[in-house]
């Protein structure tokens, strides 16, 4: 994070760079400046600095060189910007990803615990099995105590 806060700083610094310097340049060219050429030895015509061909020159190659640097390094801070949220954008798509094929394979694998479960439950008797089985008890030792009874009855008649 500490990266982000750095590039927008960075990013700031050089708009407000090129906004003072896009400032600087409208004011000189708003300003109804005075303009002449002055030959060595002769008297200059108003207050005001003097600057030779070269000096000039210089300015104005400075101006447009300004300029150009204020462009590059715009569009450099826009394709660094915009590769940085490329970059995060893919490793959000790829942690994406990875946690849907992780629940996917949470899903299957509890759909499998499940299925298994229904098999045994399947397999088990039933609850009124367990009833059944005393009933069936029951009567069976009743039936077998009439019996017995019976036929000591009958051998001691």
């Amino acid at each position: 994070m500490n990266l982000s806060k750095d590039l927008e700083l960075s990013m700031l610094t050089n708009l407000l760079k090129c906004a003072i310097f896009l400032m600087l340049s409208v004011a000189s060219v708003a300003d109804d400046g005075k303009f002449t050429f002055v030959e060595r030895g002769n008297i200059c015509p108003f207050d005001g600095m003097l600057l030779n061909e070269d000096a000039v020159a210089e300015i104005l190659a400075n101006d447009e060189f300004l300029k150009q640097k204020c462009e590059l390094d715009k569009k450099f801070e826009l394709n660094k910007q915009e590769t940085e949220f490329k970059l995060k954008i893919e490793q959000l798509q790829i942690t994406f990803d990875s946690q849907k094929e992780r629940d996917k394979a949470i899903i299957e694998a509890k759909t499998k615990e499940i299925e298994k479960l229904n098999d045994i439950i399947k397999k088990k008797p039933g609850r009124n099995a367990v009833a059944w089985a005393i009933i069936g008890g029951f009567a069976a030792g009743t039936v077998g105590t009439i019996s017995i009874v019976y036929a000591v009855n009958q051998v001691s008649q």
